[in-house]
């Protein structure tokens, strides 16, 4: 049952009762996705109506002019008749911008014609062909905060949110689906983001840690996906790749002091806090790292900048067994005072 605002003053006719029917097929029903439909407030926002998912239903073109025909019928007061005279004349309009002629009526089927035939045609002016290509948006301040509003309370709905995360995964495995995915994939291959957008971005984030930027649920959410993601052996050498890419590239001064901040004074992971306290390599552990070393060819480069980095590097001399050290853990961990001919 519709509730109407009193301040409409409805008298019920058989226009209303129409209406009242029209909307309630509607909302008991389950159209095919492919069927093009139009979003209708079933309380006429110039009524007071509001953007909650409650006041809008899907309808087809040609309903969608039948319920402006029927608002425009009902019997309301005078201030509430104009405006619905108003929007249903706004649907009269013909394809050419001219209004009806002079004993000519444009019926629901004609409508639903004129308007398939214009959304065919609007969705091939993409880019430059478009009529708003750059353009700027006339929406005022006040239009733009209401809407931004209504999605925000729209989003808040947990039914509304689930609906249409599991209508965006159907879509993602979907043939349609993953030849868009592809089609995105093979568009940003190579894409640069301009200094400014990086600035942008890294700013926001700047200073603040995972708990300021994000909510528990979605910090949640997101080790949880993290852990569920499966990757195809593509995919894993493209990563492959990347990781190195970064890896070898040249580190700024100010990059190296942050991390360095990042983990001093940390006690979380010293003694037996380390999740790597007291484990040994076993033999099966030794055999499979050998295992994914074997066919792994570094560039001669690599290989040469590493003897570079070896060879300048300190080296450390034991007292004990005279074998030279190129690395200060190795040796406070096996010589000097902890050398064995020095336990001997």
């Amino acid at each position: 049952m519709i509730q109407w605002p009193e301040k409409a003053k409805l008298i019920e006719n058989k226009y209303s009762k129409w209406y009242s029917a029209l909307i309630t097929k509607a909302q008991s029903r389950v159209l095919p996705k492919a069927l093009y439909t139009e979003g209708h407030h079933v309380i006429p926002k110039s009524w007071g109506g509001s953007d909650n998912k409650d006041n809008i239903v899907r309808l087809t073109a040609k309903e969608h002019y039948m319920a402006h025909a029927l608002l425009w019928k009902m019997n309301v007061g005078e201030g509430y008749h104009n405006k619905m005279v108003h929007a249903f004349n706004a649907m009269s309009i013909m394809k050419d911008g001219s209004y009806n002629k002079p004993g000519y009526r444009i019926n629901s089927r004609l409508f639903e014609s004129v308007r398939l035939e214009r959304i065919a045609y609007l969705k091939t002016l993409k880019g430059p062909l478009s009529p708003a290509w750059g353009k700027p948006s006339n929406v005022s301040p006040e239009v733009r905060e209401r809407i931004t509003t209504a999605v925000k309370e729209r989003w808040a709905d947990p039914e509304f949110k689930s609906k249409m995360i599991e209508k965006r995964r159907a879509f993602l495995d979907s043939p349609e689906g993953i030849k868009q995915r592809e089609a995105l994939a093979k568009r940003m291959t190579g894409f640069k983001k301009s200094p400014e957008a990086i600035e942008k971005t890294a700013a926001a984030k700047r200073g603040k840690t995972w708990e300021e930027m994000y909510t528990p649920e979605q910090i949640q959410r997101m080790r949880e996906a993290g852990k569920n993601k499966t990757y195809t052996p593509e995919g894993k050498q493209r990563q492959i790749e990347s990781s190195r890419r970064v890896g070898q590239r040249p580190k700024s001064e100010n990059f190296k002091r942050l991390v360095g901040l990042r983990f001093k004074g940390r006690t979380d992971m010293i003694g037996e806090k380390n999740p790597n306290y007291g484990k040994k390599w076993t033999d099966e552990m030794k055999k499979a790292a050998s295992e994914r070393l074997k066919g792994k060819i570094l560039a001669p480069e690599v290989l040469e900048k590493r003897r570079q980095k070896m060879a300048e590097k300190p080296k450390f001399v034991c007292a004990h067994c005279n074998k030279v050290v190129a690395n200060m853990a190795n040796y406070n961990r096996w010589h000097g005072d902890n050398c064995k001919k020095l336990k001997q």
